[in-house]
């Protein structure tokens, strides 16, 4: 199983850590807006729809900058950003669409 960059958690840069179903918001969008890392620990089966447009990655591009529509709110994305999602469900039950925006680490 592969871990976590060694890069991207150390001791003097922690890696936002936050349980689920649904982290803070706040957490999210400065995660988001900065270019930092974020896990989300023990994901149930069904992840809330209001991560789909950041598990897809759909961001749009206005003027100069990109965004992320994360529910009614538009956020600023920086590039850097990298969501983690450990679950302890069993493998093979992930939805498709899940499997096709993600890459998993064993």
């Amino acid at each position: 199983m592969r871990s976590v960059p060694p890069d991207l958690h150390t001791a003097t840069n922690p890696l936002p850590r936050t349980p689920a179903p649904l982290p803070p918001p706040l957490q999210v969008i400065h995660c988001i807006e900065n270019g930092l890392p974020l896990l989300i620990e023990n994901v149930p089966q069904n992840i809330d729809p209001v991560l789909d447009a950041v598990i897809q990655r759909r961001v749009m591009k206005r003027g100069r900058s990109m965004v992320l529509k994360l529910g009614d709110a538009e956020v600023e994305y920086n590039p850097r950003f990298r969501l983690y999602l450990q679950t302890k469900v069993g493998v093979g039950v992930e939805t498709a669409g899940l499997r096709g925006s993600t890459s998993l680490s064993w």
